[in-house]
């Protein structure tokens, strides 16, 4: 194909998918064109691509195929301004893979499926063409105000209005909330996994804030899909509090940093980073202590005694100088009142009683 052909084409079309159809007809190239979040924008049917789109969406998630053309070196940080050729062994056709960049920036992705030989010059023209009518697509077809009032939460700005806005009922966000993060990665993979989020789940938020991608869920939502796709994500504690939300990240991004680390090492190392000690205080353990607050109990200092008493009934009875049957009572009502069960997420529940402590003193 020559310049002016091409020119003849873009003159020619009106859209997106008018072009994407002559350009192909003019190279006998079935291709298809994605936006920078991987969403399709035009496909071409002379010659037919849809069998071979069907083929991809139906063997493959988003995210199959993003791990399955790592190996090829396509999803990387550095822009695709050539084209990569690469054999696909799932779809068992040979792929062309080039950006569209429009003034330094990608602003689409065109995939072709060469049926016969097709040079690397006319797919280069094919991809300048596309830039006319993808100029605009560089903004997040994921963004609501809701994705942006988390995103300014992240960055600890507007907070009134952005809790406000996220507290809004019709949301479906409710407390406890935890922060996830995915880390790592290369930015097209950190891209197509924030799309790959908001398709199959529109009541989590996904942003891409400081190089990884968070996402926001409520302990009321399961969300197995997102859990089954990204085992190794961070995740931090559970919170009741919105305005916390960047205490939280710090801990979901550290938990995905550092998958390895024991406990110990998180809390040290988030406290070194000027971590609020009370984001590392599970809720029930705040909920116990409001409780006694309000009610003059001592739940939360038996919680404690137990665990520094290496969770022996009788010595903690002994520490607090009461009846073993008080005790016992006391830990049967963290479970009914807290659901606090002294004997799961052991480590957690004790840091958090030591931590609230310090707090107390401190106050």
């Amino acid at each position: 194909m020559e310049k002016d052909q091409l020119l003849s084409v873009i003159l020619q079309c009106s859209t997106l998918q008018e072009y994407v159809e002559s350009a192909a007809r003019e190279c006998s190239c079935p291709f298809w064109v994605m936006d920078i979040w991987y969403h399709l924008r035009a496909i071409s049917h002379h010659p037919d691509t849809m069998a071979i789109y069907n083929q991809f969406i139906r063997n493959a998630s988003l995210m199959d195929s993003l791990r399955r053309w790592e190996k090829f070196h396509i999803f990387t940080d550095e822009i695709h301004s050539s084209p990569t050729r690469f054999f696909d062994d799932l779809l068992q056709k040979d792929v062309v893979i080039i950006d569209a960049i429009d003034r330094g920036n990608v602003v689409g992705r065109a995939t072709f499926f060469p049926e016969q030989e097709i040079s690397d010059s006319d797919i280069q023209l094919i991809a300048d063409g596309l830039c006319i009518y993808l100029r605009n697509t560089q903004t997040s077809p994921i963004y609501d105000p809701s994705h942006q009032a988390f995103e300014n939460l992240l960055a600890g700005r507007d907070i009134e209005a952005s809790v406000s806005l996220l507290s809004n009922p019709a949301l479906h966000l409710k407390p406890d909330f935890r922060v996830h993060c995915i880390s790592g990665q290369t930015s097209d993979y950190l891209t197509g996994s924030a799309s790959y989020i908001n398709d199959v789940d529109e009541m989590l938020l996904p942003v891409m804030f400081r190089n990884s991608l968070y996402f926001l869920s409520s302990s009321l939502h399961q969300s197995d899909l997102v859990d089954h796709e990204f085992p190794a994500m961070g995740v931090s504690f559970p919170f009741g509090e919105l305005q916390r939300i960047p205490d939280y990240a710090m801990q979901a991004k550290y938990s995905a940093d550092h998958p390895d680390a024991d406990l110990g090492d998180y809390i040290y190392s988030l406290l070194k980073e000027n971590a609020d000690p009370v984001c590392l205080i599970r809720p029930e353990v705040r909920e116990c202590i409001r409780y006694d607050e309000m009610y003059h109990t001592q739940y939360f200092e038996t919680l404690l005694n137990y665990y520094r008493n290496g969770e022996n009934k009788q010595k903690t009875a002994q520490a607090m100088n009461l009846h073993l049957n008080t005790v016992k009572y006391r830990l049967g009502q963290l479970q009914k009142l807290f659901s606090i069960n002294p004997a799961e997420n052991r480590e957690e529940l004790f840091l958090s009683c030591l931590l609230a402590e310090k707090r107390t003193q401190k106050d």
